[in-house]
């Protein structure tokens, strides 16, 4: 009989891993890699400037709405309402919120220390250097990558997978759209965003593809408490 990994309920489906997705979370994170080392060697410079100056920063309210969506205060926002909703309706969270908000963190922390390792200014930014550890404490300041988007993406993915395809697209749509806020707003230059894309891809694979792992972990800390154990089934 075949193992599968289930909490909440028979809809849930992150943590099921086959080849495929294997394969696209060794794809992601390769391109992910590449694009990183591209922007090292200031290869995707001319790419940038192209777009950058092609398309002026456009700061109207829905493209400032918009990018927010993806802030880390609307992210904060998001998670506690899945909290109470995996609670109320199932007496517990279920392994999809908890493998989300894994992702989510993972992303948020690749983001930072590539932000501080390669220090690309943002678009009108002049270039700031640090050590790691001091640029670590002011990432935010830095480009590439862009975490607006990372978070939209992964939240694109695991939101989507238990979704109406409709409903799927609707989300990745909001999540190129996202993308495509920060190059307007002048935040971003367009191959922070690119990276990024690939970035939360990666990320979020990785997370669903090792879940069977990462939970006999998480249970070990926090499935004493009834609401917050996960289950392999």
């Amino acid at each position: 009989m075949s193992r599968r990994l289930e909490v909440g309920g028979p809809e849930n489906v992150a943590g099921r891993c086959n080849a495929r997705l294997a394969l696209l979370a060794v794809l992601f994170s390769a391109i992910s890699a590449v694009l990183t080392v591209l922007e090292l060697m200031g290869l995707t410079d001319n790419l940038n400037y192209l777009i950058f100056h092609s398309i002026p920063p456009q700061g109207s309210v829905f493209v400032r709405l918009l990018s927010l969506t993806a802030s880390v205060a609307a992210f904060i926002v998001y998670a506690a309402i899945l909290v109470v909703y995996d609670i109320a309706k199932f007496g517990k969270l279920r392994l999809q919120t908890v493998a989300l908000g894994i992702s989510l963190a993972s992303s948020m922390i690749v983001v930072a220390v590539l932000k501080a390792l390669l220090q690309v200014p943002r678009p009108g930014e002049q270039p700031l250097h640090y050590p790691f550890l001091q640029a670590l404490l002011v990432s935010d300041y830095y480009a590439f990558p862009s975490g607006h988007t990372a978070r939209a993406v992964v939240a694109a993915y695991y939101i989507g997978k238990r979704q109406k395809p409709y409903f799927r697209a609707a989300l990745w749509i909001w999540a190129f759209s996202v993308a495509a806020s920060r190059v307007l707003l002048g935040a971003h230059w367009v191959s922070d965003v690119i990276a990024s894309t690939a970035i939360g891809l990666a990320t979020a694979l990785i997370v669903d593809c090792t879940a069977r792992y990462w939970v006999r972990v998480y249970n070990k800390f926090l499935g004493r408490i009834k609401v917050l154990r996960l289950s392999l089934d």
